[in-house]
């Protein structure tokens, strides 16, 4: 693929995110400070920005090869963002699979209920054997931890991911740093900030209730080998000319963020980490707590169901705090993340499925993430995979 087709790109998406940032307050070009792109934005209006991706569409629609899939998808998605910001009535179903190529599906009764019955074994096999929200809550009592350890036990468990990735040999780059903070009135449970120059941030919300096994899974998933690891890797690669310029865009609402949530999300266990019981109780706890927060989601976006009333259905589903189904909900109902929020499920879900079925190996799963742009679409046709019935 011609490098000017790929500066093409990178132009739209800096005009894109500059209108999408003035519309919404949240500029959804999240690398855009870590690059120095040297490219020229076209005009943001949004008839610019139609045509303009329309004519690359049309330039890449005779060309084949990973580089050309993968624009396409990003191209896809902005066009839908496009028609969106012109005022079309697009439905959430539509946005989704341009988006993130995710189904508007919710996840079975079934399904729910089987995690449900594992987790209660597990919490059983514990010693918590009172009915479920009174045994959920008892596990997390016994396994809070006081405000003051917050940053001690986050900084432990983040060294310990670190020394592992080392050994298996992941590319994270040696004189990468990242500071880890636990800050009051924060509107996300954790966040990753990857500045550049491979220094990073993780910010975990100090409002929330925590369990060490909770900690270890959230640092991980925003730090190493997750969020950070991803966004130091790749600065790598573009620094050493083995990444083409669209592979550090990270935009929100494109299609390869699925992808970077799964590896998120099962990465702990992907490098050997979830050792202990109360890992595997939180582990289920979460994906319960996703399964139904991410049905709830749907509710409210295809079914006209209100955020207080998703609110009260999660807590009392999950056992979970106030605080935290507040929190889950502003993500839900986000103007941009909204349509973010169902990668968290597919995501994971994806990748367990490619380690649990071992079509490919641990180290290879985050590799192939970490250095090859795909997105959802991508991945699942190099691994014969149909991404449209997950």
């Amino acid at each position: 693929m011609d490098e000017i087709i790929a500066q093409q790109l990178v132009s739209i998406a800096l005009a894109l995110d500059d209108r999408l940032g003035k519309k919404h307050g949240l500029y959804p070009l999240l690398t855009r400070e870590v690059y120095s792109y040297n490219i020229e934005p076209i005009s943001s209006e949004w008839n610019v920005l139609s045509e303009a991706i329309k004519d690359l569409q049309d330039e890449l629609s005779g060309q084949s090869g990973d580089r050309v899939e993968y624009c396409i998808d990003l191209l896809s998605a902005f066009a839908m963002m496009v028609r969106e910001g012109q005022g079309e009535q697009i439905s959430y179903t539509d946005r989704l699979a341009a988006y993130i190529q995710v189904p508007a599906k919710k996840v079975s009764t079934t399904h729910i209920d089987q995690i449900r019955l594992d987790l209660i074994t597990v919490l059983h096999d514990s010693g918590y054997k009172n009915e479920f929200i009174v045994a959920i809550n008892d596990w997390k009592h016994s396994q809070a931890v006081e405000s003051g350890d917050l940053l001690r036990l986050g900084n432990k468990y983040m060294q310990q991911s670190l020394d592992r990735c080392s050994e298996m040999d992941l590319g994270i780059p040696e004189q990468h740093k990242i500071e880890l903070e636990f800050p009051v009135n924060y509107p996300y449970r954790g966040y990753s900030n990857y500045q550049g120059n491979y220094m990073g941030q993780v910010f975990m919300s100090a409002d929330i209730e925590w369990q060490r096994a909770g900690i270890k899974q959230v640092v991980m998933h925003e730090s190493i080998p997750g969020h950070q690891a991803f966004s130091a890797i790749r600065d790598k690669l573009y620094r050493n000319n083995a990444l083409g310029i669209e592979g550090t865009l990270y935009f929100a609402n494109t299609p390869f963020t699925a992808l970077v949530e799964g590896i998120c999300e099962v990465g702990q266990q992907l490098i050997g980490l979830m050792t202990t019981e109360d890992d595997s109780i939180y582990d289920l706890y979460n994906r319960y707590t996703s399964a139904v927060a991410t049905n709830l989601c749907f509710s409210c976006h295809l079914e006209g169901m209100s955020p207080e009333d998703a609110k009260l259905e999660l807590m009392e589903a999950t056992g979970v705090s106030r605080s935290f189904a507040d929190q889950k909900l502003g993500f839900i109902m986000h103007p941009v993340w909204c349509t973010s929020f169902p990668h968290y499920w597919y995501g994971r879900e994806l990748i367990r499925k490619i380690y649990l079925d071992r079509l490919m190996a641990p180290e290879e799963i985050l590799r192939t993430i970490y250095c090859e742009p795909h997105t959802v679409r991508t991945l699942c046709k190099k691994l014969e995979l149909d991404y449209k019935v997950m």
